[in-house]
Order: C-alpha cells, then structure tokens, then sequence
C-alpha cells in the first residue's frame, strides 16, 4: 500500500488545534519544537510530525502516542520497531509526506517563491552535462519554462537521494534525471531506483514534487491526495 499525502500548513494550523498537533509529539520531540524560533518552521515541525505520525498510527493500526520516530545517521527519519517505510519532506507552505510497506522511498518539495536563484550556476554545480543543457535551453525560452525544468530536475535528484538515505551527500551530479525515463528502474550507487515527477500538484503551479522507490521491482506511480 502507498500513500502520499499533500498538506497546505496555514490550512492545517486553522484545522487542527495547535496544542492537539502537539500533543501528538512525543517529549524529544516537543524538546526540539521548543528550540525552533522561527515560527515558519516551528510550524512546519509540528504539523509535518503531527500528520506523519498520524497517518503512521492509522497506516499500522496504533495510536501517534504510541509511535517513536528515530533518526539515521544521515538524518531520515524511521519508525521504532517497525519496518513501514516513509519520508517527510516540507517547503514554505507546504508539507508532503509517502508511506510504503515494501520498500525504501523518498520524497521532495520545493514551493518557489516569487524570485528565482541562479538557476544556471546551481545546475552548473550540481547537475550533469544532459541536465544542464536542459536548463540552458529553457532558460532561454522563459522565466516559467526554466522553474519548471529546473525544480523537476532537483527534486526527482533529492527524492532519490533520500531513498537511498545518503541525502544531498549522495552525489547530485550522478544521476541524470533528464534522458532517463520515469517509471523505469535505473541502477545507481548499486542500487535499484524508480522515480517520478507530480507537475503542479493538486494544480499548485508554485509547488514541486517528486517521489522515489529504492526497488528493482516496478512500482505504480502513487496516487497523490
């Protein structure tokens, strides 16, 4: 079974009492909540763990109280004494989080604001020669076309990083995202990876997603909700 869930924090916060979200933390957690000072994060911690746990308790029929999420050494997040995959990612003003019970995932958003960064210098540095040529040609196509090509390519790289637990350390530049095809198996750092891109999510033109699976076996690409 898959869930990926899609949640728009200001909305959250008008729909679930801040103390109720808070009370599902366990005491490290609420720990670290209270060392958070900005209140953008602050938020997105408490509802980002509020909701996982949440759909974690139901997912595996038990309580959020009941639920201990533990940290890897590169900093993914799992669940003590329970082999349900999932990751957690958040941006902005969203939040998004994959349940699997099959095998490792990963996931990644981006809510683009208004200004953009230096697209061609990021991809420069991070991406491969395919990919860079991408973000060249879209550049000079449009402001729109260069976010769009630009945050597909980051975010199906970080969600396939995550799956494979190494993070951003994990080499951006070894994976070309570009030529190769979603929903395919793809083998890299020994490992078998499928990945695919959710444009404009649930019709949010700013939000950038994407969704990974550590599997040599083919796997649907997940309903998003």
């Amino acid at each position: 079974m898959t869930i990926l869930h899609l949640h728009h924090i200001p909305t959250l916060s008008q729909q679930i009492p801040w103390q109720q979200a808070l009370q599902s933390l366990d005491a490290s957690e609420q720990n670290s909540a209270a060392k958070i000072k900005a209140e953008r994060r602050l938020q997105e911690f408490v509802y980002g763990r509020h909701c996982l746990k949440t759909a974690l308790a139901k997912h595996i029929g038990a309580t959020a109280a009941e639920l201990q999420l533990l940290k890897h050494p590169q900093g993914k997040l799992y669940l003590a004494g329970n082999p349900t995959f999932f990751n957690l990612s958040h941006s902005g003003e969203y939040l998004a989080y994959f349940i699997h019970d099959d095998c490792e995932v990963g996931l990644d958003i981006e809510h683009v604001s208004q200004r953009s960064p230096d697209l061609a210098g990021i991809a420069e540095r991070y991406f491969c020669a395919a990919e860079q040529l991408a973000i060249k040609t879209a550049i000079a196509q449009s402001e729109a076309d260069a976010k769009r090509v630009f945050y597909k390519i980051w975010t199906l790289k970080e969600a396939t990083l995550k799956a494979l637990g190494t993070g951003l350390n994990g080499g951006l530049d070894q994976l070309d995202t570009h030529t190769a095809a979603e929903g395919q198996v793809h083998r890299l750092a020994n490992e078998s990876v499928i990945f695919y891109h959710y444009p404009a999510p649930l019709g949010l033109e700013s939000v950038f997603l994407s969704a990974a699976f550590l599997s040599a076996t083919p796997q649907t690409k997940p309903l998003l909700r």
